[in-house]
């Protein structure tokens, strides 16, 4: 399963937990976000790094251009994301 965000991937594992499936031997979770919740070790949620400090900076390099120069056109910046894996996903216990 492939969550959102960390905070509704933890839910999912709450529910799991739960339900008594084996997570990751029944089902792998994925949050999104890499927020601080997810580092926790009880958890150590497998997620994806959106690198937010990176876009910040680019943002206000952006908008501090576009103020310089009077531009209005979009500028385009693409960051690549980071799978952080955890253990919440693995290979199913059947494969």
């Amino acid at each position: 399963m492939v969550a959102a965000n960390d905070r509704i991937a933890i839910g999912i594992l709450d529910t799991m937990r739960r339900a008594g499936v084996e997570v990751p031997l029944e089902v792998s979770v994925t949050g999104y976000d890499n927020s601080t919740l997810a580092r926790l070790s009880h958890l150590d949620l497998t997620t994806v790094s959106q690198a937010p400090l990176e876009q910040a900076d680019r943002a206000v390099s952006a908008l501090t251009e576009q103020l310089d120069s009077g531009r209005t056109e979009a500028i385009v910046s693409v960051l690549t994301p980071q799978l952080i894996v955890g253990r919440t996903t693995g290979m199913a216990r059947d494969a």
